[in-house]
């Protein structure tokens, strides 16, 4: 799902933000438009309104509920918010005959498969900053698997030192950053709404901005 003004981000001064879930809901041959944040108003979609709307400065909290973040301010100016970022999804072969959009089943190999459909859209949209909307983030050994979303003979990918499930990622000729990570839990999961997770969401979130405004 890509935005069409993702490509102006850095034009307009804000960073190019992409999401990455789990699956999608129905299966796609092809690139389409984010969803208008308007009529799309399901509880992972909110919460992507929030995040990305504290990312380009457009409020200084993460909340789903405040209207005036359906857009960005641009001087006189307004641009649709849903406009400037681009979603993907982790697995693109997760789907089966069956009923359920979410929750199907996967295999260790299709999510190594699959993370290298994942690499190669990275490397087509070059974002600033990276959120992985999945609980497997927050963990410990994250640093592992979210190396595999990069070409690893290019691109190191660091833990940042003093706020959890943040990370760097540098590239080895200069150490250079190049990209901003951030780890969340799925919008879905209830645990993600908790006052001391949003308190942690908030310290990555200010980080992954203010490094990206002042760099």
């Amino acid at each position: 799902h890509l935005g069409k003004n993702y490509y102006k981000c850095n034009e307009l001064g804000i960073p190019k933000v992409v999401f990455i879930g789990k699956e999608d809901t129905s299966p796609s041959q092809t690139t389409v438009d984010t969803a208008d944040f308007v009529t799309q108003q399901n509880q992972h979609y909110r919460e992507t309104r929030a995040i990305l709307a504290a990312l380009l400065k457009q409020t200084d909290d993460i909340n789903y509920k405040d209207e005036k973040t359906y857009s960005f301010i641009n001087g006189d100016e307004k641009i649709a918010l849903h406009t400037l970022f681009s979603l993907t999804n982790h697995y693109h072969c997760a789907y089966k005959e069956s009923k359920k959009v979410h929750g199907l089943p996967s295999t260790d190999t299709m999510w190594e498969n699959c993370c290298n459909v994942v690499k190669k859209e990275l490397e087509i949209l070059k974002p600033d900053i990276f959120i992985i909307q999945a609980g497997w983030s927050l963990k410990n050994n994250a640093i592992e698997h979210i190396q595999k979303y990069f070409d690893g003979e290019k691109y190191s990918v660091e833990k940042d030192l003093n706020i959890s499930a943040l990370y760097w990622l540098k590239d080895k000729n200069d150490n250079s950053v190049k990209c901003c990570i951030i780890g969340t839990s799925h919008p879905s999961y209830p645990g993600s709404y908790n006052a001391n997770y949003r308190t942690l969401l908030k310290e990555r979130i200010l980080c992954a901005s203010n490094w990206f405004y002042i760099k």
